[in-house]
């Protein structure tokens, strides 16, 4: 399975993928209720799950589920540069990741470290699904654009904005349920928010 689907992701990550999702996540909170579980792998309702993929109903850190409207991977998280960017990996095959809807503060910002060590703390080590919407598909370097789940089916990606780690970047994101969280998080003055004065990252930069 895995050499099966190696060209395909090396194709992705070089050209991208230019159709565009149909669908949203449409939850506020930072599971997705509302979507198919494989085992203990929370896979998005719009996917469709090849039968060959499935074993002992199953998703092994190797699986590939290719749709029209989005590409899912499964693998591990091996790296991570920053409160926005990790590295995974895909069998042998490294495959550079960048958060979806979401902006972090700079290494040089005030809870940029602090970011990174978070988002170490959700998901360095773990096996998780990576989900993106085929939005170009890639970012600078060839890396993927991606909400990523935790085997538990947390959305590390919204964890990040309502635990006050990172910003809604609404530039590049219409999600609206990202906006309520930054919202809740800014008026309980979680993590950053904690600044009397934060700069979001685009400014900074």
């Amino acid at each position: 399975m895995k050499k099966l689907f190696l060209p395909f992701l090396m194709l992705f990550l070089l050209s991208g993928c230019n159709s565009k999702s149909k669908r949203d996540l449409k939850n506020s909170q930072n599971t997705t209720p509302k979507n198919q579980k494989l085992g203990e792998i929370v896979i998005p309702e719009s996917g469709n799950v090849l039968p060959e993929m499935v074993e002992n109903q199953t998703i092994s850190n190797t699986d590939i589920i290719d749709q029209p409207d989005n590409v899912t991977i499964t693998l591990k998280i091996v790296g991570i540069r920053d409160g926005d960017s990790a590295d995974g990996l895909y069998g042998d095959f490294p495959v550079g990741i960048r958060l979806a809807h979401i902006d972090a503060p700079e290494k040089r910002q005030a809870f940029g470290k602090a970011a990174k060590q978070k988002l170490s703390d959700l998901c360095f080590g773990k096996t998780v699904t990576i989900v993106s919407e085929g939005k170009k598909g890639t970012y600078h370097g060839g890396r993927i654009i991606a909400e990523v789940f935790l085997e538990d089916g947390t959305n590390v990606n919204k964890t990040m904005i309502s635990e006050g780690f990172a910003w809604h970047y609404n530039k590049y994101s219409k999600d609206k349920s990202y906006d309520t969280l930054e919202n809740d998080a800014r008026i309980n003055k979680r993590g950053l928010w904690t600044d009397q004065n934060p700069v979001s990252p685009w400014n900074f930069r």
